[in-house]
C-alpha cells in the first residue's frame, strides 16, 4: 500500500473518494482555517483562499500551526501547512480569490458572513456555507446557508456584532466550523452514495436556511431555522444579553495528563493553547494511517519513536521557541520532557494493563495531575484499569469514545472521588441499551473490528467539546458554568453527540434529536436486571431505573 493510499484508507468508507477533486472557496481565514484544513484531509487539493491579512504571533492561524507563520499572509500560511502535513499528497493548487465566483466557478463557498459574497454565490448557484461568532446576544454563533434548493437568508444585521476571535472565544469558534464543515460536506456529498441523510433531512425538507447554535444555558444547543418563517424566533436568538467569558486564563497553571495519544492527539492540539504543562502517555508509534484524522503529518508517521514522544517534539515546536529536552527515570521508565518558554510537555511509553497498573499508578503520583483524559479504548483492559486507579486516587478524569459508524461519540466525566464513577455507568445506562445502526456485515467487520473508520469531520466535534469539558473541570469550582455545575449535581455525566441525527426503530438514534445537539444520561438512566447495581470499583450502590428482562 503506498503512503497515499494509507493516508486516506480510514475515510473512504465514509465519503469514497466524492470530494477529490472539488474546488473550494474559501474566505475569512482566520475563522474558516480548521475547515480549510478538515477537507485537506479529505481529498481536496484545489482551494480558492480569499484572505491577504497577515497571521499575527498568537492568532487563530498561529495557535493552529505555529507562530513561525507570523507576518506571513493567511492563505500563504495555510498552503504551506497542509502541504507540510501531507507531503505524499502532489498536484495541490492554491489560487487567490480576486477572480470572483462566477470566474473560479467553485463546487463550494465557506466564509465569514458577508452578505456581497453571499449574493454572488446566490446568483452563481454556487452552495454557500457562511458563519459567525457572535458578542452581546443569547446564542454563541450562527451559520446562514445558501444554496439554490433554498431560500435565500435575509437576516438584518444591525442588531449584532461578530465576536472577535481570541483564547476565550476559540472553542466556540471552533465548534461552529465543526458545524459549518459538516453542512459544507453534506452539501458536497449530496446525491452520491455517501450523502449525509442525517443532516440534509433537518434542511432540505423544511427548507432551513439558518443554524443558530449555542447559549450560556447549554453550549451544544443547536435550532435549525427558515428565515422566511421562523422571524420570531431568530429576533429572540439574536436579542441583546449580558454574556460573560469563560475564564480559561485560570486553568494555565493546571497539569493534564493524556493517556493515548492517536485520535487523543487533537486534544493536545487544542489544550496546548490553555495548560502549560502536560504528560502525554502511550505506547505505539504512530502508523500511515494516523495523519488523515490526528495531529501527525505524513513525515511524523515514519519516524520510529513513540506516539507521546513525536506528539511532545511537534507540540513543543508548535509553541515555538528554543526547545529544551530532559530526561527522567520514574517507575522503571525513562520519560523524555521537552521545555519551552513556559510550556513543560512530558512523554512516556506505557500500556496500561492490569499487569502494569501499579506501574501507572506510580506515574500519576508522580505527575499528580489535576485532570487525565483516558482515550485509550473501551476493553477492560484499558479504560477500567486506568479509571479505577484514577477513581480510587480521587483524580478528576474524562473518557471519550466513539459509537460504531463514528456518527455519534460519548464523553463520561468524573469529578475526582465524588459522584458517579465511569464503571457506574460504562455499558449500564439507556444509550447503552438503545438501537444501533444497522450495518452490513462489511461495516460491522470495520467498525467493530477496531478501525473506525471516520474523517476529522466526525472526530473534531467530539475533540472540541472534550476540550470544553477539560476546561470546566479544571476550573475552581465557582469559576465554573452553571451548566456544568448542574451537570454533576444532577448526577448526569453521560454526554452523548451526534455528527448527524437518525431515526432507528422509531427512536432517535443514541437519543440524539437533532444534528450536532449534546444530551445527557446519568443515574436515573442506569439499567441492570436486578432493582439495585453495586458498582465493582467504587462501592456505590446504585439504583437500577430500568429494568431489563
Amino acid at each position: 500500500m503506498s503512503n497515499l493510499n494509507a493516508y486516506f484508507q480510514r475515510i473512504l468508507p465514509v465519503v469514497g473518494r466524492a470530494l477529490f477533486g472539488k474546488k473550494l472557496f474559501f474566505g475569512d481565514l482566520h475563522l474558516t482555517a480548521m475547515v480549510v484544513d478538515a477537507f485537506a484531509r479529505c481529498g481536496v487539493s484545489s482551494f480558492v483562499l480569499a484572505d491577504d491579512r497577515k497571521v499575527v504571533a498568537g492568532d487563530v492561524i498561529a495557535r493552529m500551526f505555529g507562530n513561525h507563520y507570523a507576518d506571513q499572509s493567511a492563505a500563504a500560511a495555510l498552503a504551506d501547512a497542509l502541504q507540510r502535513h501531507n507531503s505524499c499528497q502532489s498536484g495541490w493548487t492554491f489560487t487567490r480569490g480576486g477572480q470572483g465566483i462566477a470566474a473560479g466557478r467553485p463546487d463550494i463557498v465557506i466564509s465569514g458572513i458577508n452578505q456581497q459574497l453571499m449574493r454572488a454565490c446566490a446568483a452563481a448557484k454556487v452552495p454557500g456555507v457562511f458563519f459567525s461568532l457572535l458578542q452581546s446576544v443569547s446564542v454563541n454563533g450562527i451559520v446562514l446557508l445558501v444554496h439554490p434548493d433554498l431560500p435565500f437568508p435575509e437576516l438584518e444585521s444591525a442588531g449584532w456584532l461578530p465576536q472577535e476571535q481570541d483564547l476565550h472565544s476559540m472553542l466556540d469558534s471552533a465548534e461552529l466550523s465543526d458545524i459549518a464543515a459538516a453542512i459544507a460536506s453534506a452539501f458536497l456529498l449530496r446525491g452520491t452514495k455517501h450523502q449525509r441523510k442525517g443532516i440534509e433531512s433537518f434542511i432540505f425538507s423544511a427548507k432551513r436556511n439558518v443554524i443558530v447554535r449555542g447559549t450560556k444555558v447549554w453550549p451544544w444547543d443547536v435550532n435549525f431555522l427558515d428565515s422566511t418563517k421562523h422571524g420570531e424566533t431568530l429576533l429572540a436568538a439574536l436579542r441583546p444579553v449580558y454574556r460573560s467569558s469563560l475564564p480559561v486564563e485560570l486553568v494555565a497553571g493546571r497539569r493534564i495528563m493524556l493517556i493515548g495519544c492517536g485520535t487523543g492527539s487533537l486534544f493536545a492540539w487544542q489544550a496546548v493553547n490553555y495548560v502549560h504543562n502536560m504528560l502525554l502517555v502511550d505506547c505505539k508509534p504512530f502508523s500511515g494511517f494516523n495523519p488523515v484524522r490526528q495531529f501527525c503529518s505524513t513525515d511524523d508517521a515514519r519516524r520510529l519513536e513513540l506516539k507521546p514522544v513525536v506528539l511532545g517534539k511537534k507540540l513543543a515546536r508548535l509553541v515555538g521557541g528554543i526547545v529544551r529536552c530532559t530526561h527522567y527515570d520514574v517507575a522503571g521508565m525513562r520519560l523524555q520532557q521537552f521545555a519551552v518558554g513556559q510550556h513543560v510537555i512530558t512523554a512516556a511509553g506505557l500500556e496500561v494493563t492490569e499487569g502494569t497498573k501499579e506501574q501507572f499508578a506510580m506515574l500519576v503520583s508522580w505527575y499528580n495531575p489535576d485532570a487525565v483524559i483516558v482515550a485509550m479504548g473501551r476493553t477492560e483492559g484499558e479504560n477500567f484499569v486506568a479509571c479505577k486507579v484514577l477513581r480510587h486516587m480521587g483524580i478528576r478524569h474524562i473518557i471519550p469514545s466513539a459509537f460504531p459508524s463514528a456518527t455519534h461519540y460519548k464523553h463520561v466525566v468524573v469529578d475526582g472521588s465524588t459522584g458517579l464513577c465511569y464503571d457506574c455507568v460504562q455499558s449500564k445506562t439507556r444509550v447503552d441499551a438503545g438501537a444501533a445502526p444497522n450495518l452490513s456485515s462489511e461495516q460491522a467487520e470495520m467498525f467493530y473490528g477496531g478501525t473506525q473508520p471516520a474523517t476529522i469531520f466526525e472526530t473534531w466535534p467530539s475533540s472540541h467539546s472534550l476540550m470544553r469539558l477539560c476546561i470546566e473541570l479544571l476550573l475552581p469550582d465557582a469559576a465554573r458554568s452553571a451548566w456544568f455545575w448542574r451537570l454533576l449535581h444532577n448526577e448526569t455525566p453521560v454526554l452523548v453527540g451526534g455528527n448527524l441525527a437518525q431515526q432507528q426503530d422509531g427512536f432517535w438514534l443514541y437519543g440524539v434529536p437533532k444534528p450536532f445537539a449534546m444530551v445527557v444520561f446519568g443515574k436515573d438512566d442506569i439499567i441492570g436486571i436486578n432493582e439495585k447495581d453495586t458498582c465493582a470499583t467504587c462501592g456505590r450502590v446504585n439504583q437500577v431505573m430500568h429494568r431489563i428482562t
